[in-house]
């Protein structure tokens, strides 16, 4: 992959990041890009992170977070029976997710288009969360140990994802703002972002494919 994919590919991350960092905690630099350097297991972190330092401060991040900014799929193929790449990268996600004990979230986007979120259809969103527009695609997937699975994926845009969802990430602000103001002294909730790392130094300027 070429320099200019990865740059793509790197800053869809790092936005991602800030854009569920405000709307999660509200403060853009609690969650960062993971980088693909200096010891970090994207397996286990996905492409979305809390640092270190603020892992044992704010709430937790339940979600598994991939990012895809590609071109190469359409919202089309989620009515076909045939896998395709969003499935593909969703399945993917999914078993990953599961495996840690976290919240899917396959967000992707590519040129010309908006950003969209692909998530679970879990108990945990109660009945009419979930505000239209919005697909929900069931589809069965064999995998290599010959079982076959009931795979369930809800696509909707970002923006819409975070409406949907607003009730649960404002208490999660609310307790942030709360655990943020007695672990940095003197500072308030308008200057919090402030007193956080910079981005570079949490990324050691890693670069890596997507």
């Amino acid at each position: 992959m070429g320099k200019m994919s990865r740059n793509k590919g790197n800053n869809f991350e790092r936005d991602i990041a800030k854009e569920l960092a405000t709307w999660w905690y509200g403060e853009a630099g609690i969650l960062r890009r993971v980088p693909m350097s200096g010891g970090w297991d994207a397996a286990q972190l996905g492409d979305v992170m809390i640092p270190p330092a603020y892992i044992r401060v704010v709430p937790d991040f339940p979600f598994y977070v991939e990012c895809r900014n590609r071109e190469g799929w359409d919202l089309s193929e989620l009515f076909d029976d045939v896998v395709g790449q969003l499935k593909k990268w969703w399945v993917e996600s999914s078993a990953k997710a599961t495996r840690i004990g976290k919240i899917p979230l396959l967000i992707f986007s590519r040129a010309f288009q908006p950003i969209y979120v692909g998530f679970e259809d879990l108990p945990v969103w109660k009945p009419g969360k979930l505000q239209p527009p919005y697909i929900r695609s069931a589809f069965q997937v064999a995998f290599n140990d010959g079982t076959i699975r009931d795979i369930t994926i809800i696509v909707m845009k970002m923006s819409n994802f975070f409406s949907c969802f607003e009730q649960e990430a404002s208490n999660v602000r609310r307790d942030t703002e709360s655990t943020l103001r007695n672990a940095i002294s003197g500072t308030t909730g308008a200057s919090i972002a402030a007193a956080l790392p910079e981005s570079g130094a949490a990324e050691g300027g890693a670069t890596e494919d997507v």
